[in-house]
């Protein structure tokens, strides 16, 4: 009775969950079914980063810089040098992030980083290096939301969604993004 495709880059899994969420709570489902996917060969994120952006392409690549790197590691400068963010900071978060993916036998990556070789990885662009980047790979997801009176025939443990927002170019004319929307959402949320 309700079906949606969207892509919002990284943020499509929790959007489509908050739109999901959304029609239940409304009445217009009782189960959704989230699916996601990609097949990603090193050709596709090749021609991914040469179509990024129009601009992108035409006035940037040809300068070496090239895909959503690029466009945020001009942020995470600014917001380093606003809030005193640090390289080992963020690595420890690549570190435990890795050591909580090998508890996956899928996983992409089979050994745990350490917090030198995260600090000692090659630039990617500036201040991002190898370890902060996602890594272009296949694989896939599924997540069943179900209405509260429906929950308990599942058999399984759940997770109550409680409240999502999304918010898109919360402020236009801000030049480093680093304000997202959630200000103006914060308080609705909570």
């Amino acid at each position: 009775r309700w079906a949606e495709q969207g892509e919002f880059g990284g943020a499509s899994g929790v959007v489509a969950l908050g739109r999901a969420a959304d029609q239940i709570r409304l009445g217009h489902a009782k189960c959704i079914l989230l699916v996601a996917g990609d097949a990603f060969s090193s050709g596709d994120h090749e021609a991914l980063l040469e179509n990024f952006t129009p601009g992108i392409a035409e006035h940037l690549t040809p300068h070496g810089f090239g895909g959503a790197n690029g466009v945020l590691a001009p942020m995470q400068t600014r917001h380093s040098a606003l809030y005193g963010t640090r390289r080992d900071q963020l690595g420890r978060l690549c570190v435990t992030q890795r050591r909580h993916a090998l508890l996956n036998p899928n996983a992409l990556f089979k050994t745990p980083l350490t917090l030198e070789e995260y600090l000692e990885a090659r630039p990617i662009a500036e201040p991002f290096h190898l370890y902060d980047c996602v890594m272009p790979c296949s694989g896939a997801e599924a997540v069943l939301l179900v209405a509260d009176d429906l929950a308990p025939s599942i058999g399984r443990p759940g997770v109550r969604v409680r409240a999502t927002r999304e918010i898109h170019n919360a402020f236009p004319g801000e030049v480093s993004g680093l304000s997202a929307g959630w200000e103006i959402l914060g308080e609705e949320l909570w």
